[in-house]
């Protein structure tokens, strides 16, 4: 099978951030590529459920925003979690807006990060919660 890529998805796509604002785009820049990851999640009936999957993080529209695809379990077993993340600098308030979606899972937030000495901190509120959360 032979794939090409669509119009829509070259438009979208970027190979790096503008000149006049590489910089600015370090805090998340690093993630850029492709990763496996191994997940832990604490249930509330104190369940530890584990999982691998995987990441791709891209330079999105014109490099000014980064994108990434989270996946879980890794392909090709059918899917618990397949969300994307859409983060985008914004000079004004010296931070991220960050937008998270699963539409399996019917999970969104919608947060803002910023570099706290060493950390990224994203700040925002849980779908899954009414409570604000931090994450470090």
């Amino acid at each position: 099978m032979t794939m090409t890529i669509s119009p829509f998805l070259t438009a979208l796509g970027s190979e790096g951030p503008p000149a006049d604002r590489a910089k600015d785009m370090d805090l998340y820049g690093w993630l850029i590529g492709s990763w496996e990851m191994d997940s832990v999640h604490y249930l509330h009936d104190g369940t530890i459920q584990k999982c691998n999957g995987e990441c791709h993080f891209g330079w999105v529209l014109e490099g000014r925003a980064i994108q990434d695809v989270w996946i879980r379990p890794k392909r090709p077993a059918p899917s618990t979690m397949y969300g994307t993340t859409l983060r985008v600098f914004d000079l004004g308030i010296e931070g991220w807006h960050i937008i998270w979606n699963d539409p399996l899972n019917r999970d969104h937030s919608r947060q803002i990060g910023r570099a706290e000495g060493k950390d990224i901190v994203q700040l925002g509120n849980d779908s899954r919660s009414e409570n604000s959360m931090a994450l470090h």
